[in-house]
């Protein structure tokens, strides 16, 4: 199995978001097994991967791992599954959001998706001094996945992962450093195959995860991390063995110019300083392989040179415009605006 690593996926897409998911297209029609694996939570990650074309068997996200929650079957869940009692009053806040109170007093405040999506977005709980204490919010499938709890000032002191029947399997605590900042103090994996675990931070989570989901196809596994600057550490620290390949996907020189001494590119600083506790590293084109080469030599570790870009066969195949009828001298380049681009 093939796992292409990523911190995150989102609507609008990098360049290293497409060229994953084109990769993925690629292993698939080739019929080798391979997956797109994040670590960050979102409500809505698979409204995500269904709009890039993503089959939930072809990903495996973090949270949704240990959640149960890979294939789960979407349902609508609305203000009316929550069965309110009838004594309850209800005051509406334009289209959205609801009040909810006891004998004058608020207690709920209720929240839809939008004016015109009435599944549940998310659920403010009330004290009895009127202060808010905690906020559930509603994955898009249509259970409650995250529950947050407050202290005063409306200040984030904990919040929990939940499955679909309600019990906690990831919880996370918060406190004021003494600089005044907001510090995440302690993070817990729950009832995990009837075990619970701590981790001092999420990197140690994220290893934790990469190494149960290596262990899940028992078979051997290579691991292709495409976001390096973010997840290179977690990487390295996998207790279980995996046949680990860095991206380059960007120049990793500051200076073309100075192949041999030039700074390195951030993003990649850490990676290339620990080069020789990976198992290969890929160039996206054979000048970038050679100046690398030129640097750090060809092996320890081996140095791959595989372009980025993937071109759908039903494009390949489409009639050429001929030469002679083309525009000369004129390239199309789409990208971010950014100085490097």
């Amino acid at each position: 199995m093939f796992f292409f690593l990523n911190d995150g996926i989102n609507f609008n897409k990098s360049g290293i978001e497409h060229a994953q998911v084109k990769r993925l297209r690629l292993f698939k029609h080739h019929e080798v097994p391979a997956r797109i694996v994040t670590r960050q939570f979102a409500l809505n990650l698979h409204e995500i991967t269904r709009d890039a074309g993503i089959d939930d068997d072809d990903f495996v996200n973090l949270f949704d791992f240990f959640q149960g929650t890979m294939t789960y079957e979407a349902r609508n869940f609305t203000i009316e599954d929550l069965q309110l009692p009838d004594g309850y009053e209800y005051e509406p806040e334009g289209v959205e959001k609801l009040h909810v109170k006891e004998k004058g007093k608020q207690i709920m405040i209720i929240a839809k998706r939008g004016a015109d999506d009435e599944r549940l977005n998310w659920v403010q709980y009330f004290g009895s001094n009127g202060r808010l204490v905690r906020m559930v919010w509603y994955d898009t499938r249509g259970f409650a996945a995250l529950e947050q709890f407050f202290s005063f000032g409306t200040k984030l002191v904990s919040e929990q992962i939940l499955a679909p029947s309600g019990m906690a399997v990831y919880q996370r605590y918060r406190m004021t450093s003494p600089q005044g900042e907001e510090e995440t103090t302690l993070q817990r994996l729950l009832n995990y195959h009837g075990h619970d675990y701590e981790f001092a931070d999420f990197e140690a989570l994220t290893s934790f995860f990469l190494d149960q989901i290596n262990l899940s196809t028992h078979t051997a596994n290579t691991i292709i991390v495409d976001r390096t600057f973010e997840l290179a550490y977690a990487v390295q620290s996998m207790d279980t063995a995996i046949y680990k390949v860095m991206h380059l996907h960007n120049n990793h020189l500051n200076d073309d110019d100075d192949i041999l001494t030039s700074d390195l590119n951030f993003n990649y600083q850490y990676m290339i300083g620990n080069r020789k506790r990976w198992n290969g590293i890929i160039a996206l084109t054979p000048w970038q392989r050679d100046e690398f080469v030129a640097r750090y030599g060809a092996t320890d570790p081996t140095v791959y040179e595989i372009p980025g870009a993937v071109t759908d066969q039903k494009i390949l195949e489409k009639p050429h415009v001929p030469w002679q009828d083309r525009k000369k001298n004129s390239v199309i380049m789409v990208a971010r605006l950014a100085p490097e681009k």
